[in-house]
């Protein structure tokens, strides 16, 4: 069959039905002219689109090829464009793109494919070129953003708030065009950061969730210079000025004392809740410190009993502080973990005889409490939240992509994002996450205060956070 297809230059090609190739000779009106690409053979061919401006007709042929056909480089030609093709549209990395190809290959085809180092090699180079054309930025100031940044495919601008090019401490805001009337619209957000899939010039990417039932939807992506309470409240006041309805009714956060801060001044009517699944990370991570990884991951019984600890969120908040001391009550736990989790969950007791309390903790009890909102059916962030952050790491494969290539894949989140919000329209959201909810529901139904570490085993048997 008589196909085009594209050269390595961005030309077009054309195969003819016994895999001879041709050259564009010149353009008359609708007709074009083709010459076989050896250039000491005399073959040339003209073609005119069919009606439906689909498929290349040949309406004429001039003279004999004079040498054999050679389908081997057909097909290669045909391979490296589509690799071409994936290469400036995919987020994945040179070796793991050939890798894909390759895999739905036959053999006849991979016999005649160079070396991967080679087609390595292309990937590179057909990526530099494209980015060539928008020097990469060393800073956050002193260069604007580039059309072809600022708007989706579909024309739809995606640069929601530049702060400014003179701006040291640059902010960008990027979403479509619905994404505020959609958070103005939702009673619940997510506020999610990554420190790793950003470029280098600047500090964190925050994404700014709606939750629906059990899912959460990213519908702002934020670069932001540091995380500062004052950069915060710069922010959430921007978002207020931009769309004045903004108003949730709770907000889902990782433990962030300074965007928490930021969030009560801006946002003063908004119910706090920190994530569950943020919390366990923030817990794993400290495990991590201490130097017991090794031990957390090998030790099924000492593995259970630290996780008990972000099971402390599923009782009753009067019981939290005598679950604690429960599960404190025990040799096999380091101190420095269980002053580390008093200091910064519970609160540490000062005082003496009578006058003995506890002091407020960095992130009070009823921020993390998850045993209400679980027992009525609200949301419960450690499924939804887990799932869009280790979405997002994933799917950025380098750790510091630079600007435009982070942008070309937040418009890629932002596709899915659209994806999502149209399977919540349908109602596919429906049965997410019914099984497990329903199985800590059974377990904290039968809530016993008498055996309140059993009953956090328990809890901690069904946690899949860390």
């Amino acid at each position: 069959m008589v196909h085009l297809i594209k050269s390595q230059r961005g030309g077009m090609k054309l195969v003819d039905n016994y895999n001879y190739i041709y050259r564009v000779d010149q353009k008359s009106g609708e007709k074009t002219y083709w010459k076989c690409e050896y250039s000491k053979c005399k073959a040339r061919l003209h073609t005119v689109m069919d009606v439906d401006k689909v498929n290349v007709c040949i309406c004429k042929t001039v003279s004999e090829h004079s040498h054999p056909s050679n389908p081997s480089k057909t097909k290669m030609c045909d391979v490296k464009a589509k690799l071409k093709s994936e290469a400036l549209s995919s987020p994945l990395s040179s070796r793991m793109l050939i890798e894909q190809m390759a895999s739905s290959m036959d053999e006849s085809t991979l016999s005649l494919m160079s070396n991967a180092s080679n087609l390595a090699r292309s990937v590179r180079s057909w990526r530099q070129r494209v980015n060539q054309s928008h020097p990469i930025p060393v800073g956050r100031c002193g260069y604007s953003i580039p059309q072809d940044y600022k708007f989706l495919k579909n024309g739809e601008q995606f640069l929601i708030f530049d702060s400014g090019e003179q701006d040291t401490d640059r902010i960008l805001i990027f979403g479509a065009q619905d994404a505020l009337e959609d958070l103005a619209s939702s009673k619940y957000w997510a506020c999610d950061s990554t420190f790793k899939c950003f470029p280098e010039n600047y500090f964190q990417l925050c994404t700014l969730h709606m939750i629906v039932g059990h899912v959460s939807v990213p519908r702002l992506f934020i670069l932001l210079p540091n995380k500062n309470e004052v950069t915060y409240i710069k922010l959430l006041t921007i978002l207020k000025c931009i769309n004045k309805s903004l108003c949730p009714e709770t907000l889902m956060m990782d433990f962030e004392k300074t965007i928490i801060n930021a969030f009560q001044t801006v946002f003063p009517l908004t119910g706090m809740t920190g994530c569950l699944f943020h919390m366990s990370k923030n817990i794993y991570r400290h495990i991590v410190n201490l130097g017991l990884n090794l031990r957390y991951s090998k030790d099924v019984d000492f593995n259970l009993k630290m996780k008990c600890f972000t099971a402390l969120a599923f009782l009753p908040i009067p019981d939290v502080i005598d679950g604690f001391i429960e599960l404190a009550d025990d040799d096999d736990l380091p101190q420095e973990f269980i002053s580390y989790f008093e200091t910064h969950f519970i609160g540490g007791e000062r005082g003496q005889g009578e006058g003995r309390r506890r002091v407020r903790p960095t992130f009070p009890i009823e921020l993390w409490n998850v045993f209400s909102i679980t027992m009525n059916h609200k949301i419960r962030t450690s499924d939804c939240m887990e799932a869009a952050h280790n979405g997002l790491q994933s799917s950025i494969t380098t750790e510091h992509p630079n600007l435009w290539k982070l942008i070309d894949h937040l418009k890629r989140e932002e596709g899915s994002a659209k994806k999502k919000k149209c399977e919540l329209e349908r109602g596919d959201n429906k049965i997410i996450n019914k099984s497990r909810n329903a199985t800590l529901q059974s377990v904290m139904s039968e809530y016993d205060p008498t055996q309140k570490v059993r009953y956090l085993k328990s809890i901690s048997w069904n946690l899949h956070s860390f």
